[in-house]
């Protein structure tokens, strides 16, 4: 398994915008400009995406971890 990196940025519309890239697509994105000037958080300053400065962004390395149910049960019982 490889660990992404989660790029999330908020457009000018105020839409919030999750991309996931492997290290190889990121560097390429990044030299490109696709996504245009950047400006890289080095902690969550707010969690609202859309109270960040217009061009910030977050950058987080690691992989997505889905939880997954698990039955448990007690039970007892009286004589």
């Amino acid at each position: 398994m490889h660990e992404s990196y989660f790029l999330i940025t908020c457009t000018e519309d105020g839409d919030i915008r999750v991309d996931q890239y492997s290290k190889a697509e990121l560097l390429t994105t990044l030299a490109e400009g696709d996504h245009g000037k950047l400006e890289f958080m080095g902690k969550l300053v707010d969690e609202d995406p859309m109270n960040w400065k217009e061009s910030g962004c977050l950058l987080i390395k690691g992989d997505i971890a889905v939880p997954y149910p698990k039955t448990t049960a007690t039970s007892y019982d009286v004589r």
